[in-house]
């Protein structure tokens, strides 16, 4: 009998909370907004119980929206209106007049002109008063002080209303121009002090700024060295100098991996083991050595050996230099291929995005193929400089950004060998991101032009198109030639679960004729598709569906290309 007498009870309850619910809410008067921001600003909602308190509370929210946009006189009134189907509510909003910034004067300043300051804000006479374009150029005010010496300056704004006139005061508390006295690190075990005050590149005596330490923080996340770094400012009894400290939770640096993977087209196991070295000689500098083999079902196999040495700074200039060996055999349908490939490469940075370096190379390659013995025994000796521009917010799984790789060689000619030619090679990504989907496009084009002793382009000086090559639904080497146009373009969900899925279209052409102005149509290809990722902590497993949509053979279904990380 009490249960029962408990459901009615609950149902009561139900019934009356029914009528409570809100039916709409109604929006009048609001010109600089649309009704949908300003609902999206409350907390109630169509649908949901009435509470008196959250309305208030949204109210309160809204007003302060116009208020920071400059309608210093908005005025808000509320009306309910409760029926037997629930409650409505009606918002009528007078916006009033829209202030504007009359005047911008600076208090304080000495460090920098008021014409130089005024280029910093983000506001001038005449705009709109809006409180969040006020407080960035507070902000950006605050970060000059702080880039150019300034580590305890202060900056406050006003905001005053002179008879419907408003004057925004930027109130500057300098104090004095400060010098790093000493660097501190503290925290490490295995790496060295003096490797990490090289790798910062901080030096006594300079000037403090703030953008500098971030920069040497994350060049210290780089080395893979650190768990956590984090950097402290400490007073000293001189009122122009200061000491900076710099805590550390070091990583291990030694790391053995191996690995074993499956690929199709053609199909084959994937096998590797590594081993690198994060601080080698407690400087470090980073060591890796590994071994990759590829046994393919139809006997075939491809193996190969490497390994890099890399440099993060030399003789304390912040430059990193790299050299990385690679021997590598193929034996293909009987075909025995070796390849040896050593580099030596300069690497200038210059911020976070942008890279300059020079490559040194010597290439050779020797086999058993009996046909055009020369396209395949060959040494090729050659410099490249490239240029390189990386604004991606993420690298394994970009949501926005800029790749650009401009990479121009010179082989043959001074440094000699069996080949002599100009290679030009350019990339360049975009990703940007729509609601939950995100739109990406890679366009790669390349020229190889012979000269001097060269007449035809050696086989592995070519460029090819194919498969995981930048073609898929074609062969990994479909078609190889002097002049290259690759394209493609993928819609990713970006869903941030366990899978995600694209689809794409890829497009290539490229001729394999002498004459490279030659760019015959027969060699246009594309394709389309779709695919799977599974976000794994490694980065994304790849695994696309192509089909040929030019020129392809009879009972061609397609073709199954798996990876790992994304396509580009």
């Amino acid at each position: 009998m009490s249960n029962f007498i408990l459901i009615l009870v609950l149902i009561a309850h139900l019934i009356s909370s029914e009528s409570l619910l809100i039916r709409r809410i109604h929006f009048e008067g609001n010109q600089a907004f649309s009704t949908r921001m300003l609902k999206r600003h409350f907390f109630v909602k169509e649908g949901h119980p009435y509470s008196e308190n959250d309305l208030d509370n949204d109210i309160v929210k809204i007003r302060k929206l116009y208020n920071d946009h400059g309608f210093q006189n908005c005025d808000i009134v509320t009306t309910i209106k409760t029926t037997n189907n629930g409650v409505e509510i009606f918002i009528v909003i007078n916006e009033g007049s829209r202030a504007k910034v009359d005047t911008i004067i600076f208090e304080g300043i000495k460090a920098l002109s008021a014409a130089k300051a005024l280029k910093l804000i983000n506001i001038k006479k005449g705009d709109y008063l809006v409180i969040s374009e006020i407080e960035r150029s507070q902000e950006n005010l605050l970060r000059w002080y702080k880039d150019n010496g300034y580590a305890f300056a202060s900056i406050n704004y006003d905001i005053k209303n002179r008879n419907g006139s408003f004057l925004v005061l930027f109130s500057v508390r300098e104090s004095v121009c400060v010098y790093l006295r000493q660097i501190i690190i503290r925290g490490t075990r295995e790496v060295s002090d003096n490797a990490i005050l090289k790798i910062i590149g901080l030096k006594i005596h300079e000037k403090f700024s703030l953008n500098r330490l971030l920069q040497a923080r994350q060049m210290l996340y780089s080395t893979k060295l650190f768990e956590r770094v984090q950097f402290y400012l400490q007073g000293t009894e001189f009122p122009d100098s200061i000491d900076v400290r710099f805590d550390v939770i070091e990583l291990p640096s030694r790391l053995i991996g191996v690995g074993v993977g499956f690929q199709t087209s053609p199909t084959g196991l994937m096998l590797s083991t590594h081993w690198q070295h994060y601080n080698f000689l407690r400087k470090c500098h980073k060591f890796s050595v590994g071994i990759n083999v590829i046994p393919y079902l139809t006997k075939n196999i491809i193996s190969e050996g490497y390994f890099d040495y890399r440099i993060s700074s030399v003789f304390g200039v912040p430059i990193s230099f790299c050299t990385n060996p690679k021997w590598t055999f193929e034996r293909i349908d009987g075909v025995r291929n070796n390849l040896l490939n050593t580099e030596f490469t300069v690497i200038k940075s210059f911020g976070s995005d942008l890279q300059l370096g020079t490559v040194l190379k010597y290439f050779r390659a020797w086999s058993n193929c009996p046909i055009d013995i020369n396209r395949y025994k060959s040494i090729t000796n050659s410099q490249v400089v490239y240029l390189q521009f990386d604004s991606r917010n993420r690298i394994l799984s970009p949501e926005r950004g800029v790749f650009l790789n401009v990479n121009f060689e010179y082989a043959g000619g001074i440094f000699r060998g069996d080949n002599d030619f100009y290679k030009i090679q350019n990339e360049i990504s975009f990703f940007y991101p729509l609601s939950v989907v995100i739109t990406a496009c890679r366009i790669v084009s390349g020229i190889v032009i012979p000269y001097g002793k060269t007449r035809g382009i050696s086989y592995y000086n070519l460029f090819w198109l194919g498969g995981n090559k930048g073609l898929r639904g074609y062969p990994d080497k479909y078609r190889s030639g002097n002049t290259m146009l690759n394209l493609n373009f993928e819609l990713r969900s970006n869903f941030r679960k366990l899978l995600d899925f694209v689809i794409f279209c890829d497009f290539g052409k490229l001729t394999d004729q002498d004459n490279i102005f030659n760019f015959n149509y027969s060699f246009l290809n594309y394709s389309a598709g779709f695919g799977v990722r599974i976000n794994s902590p490694f980065g994304p497993l790849r695994c696309d569906y192509a089909k040929r949509m030019h020129s392809a053979p009879q009972n061609d279904w397609g073709r199954v290309h798996f990876g790992l990380l994304n396509f580009f």
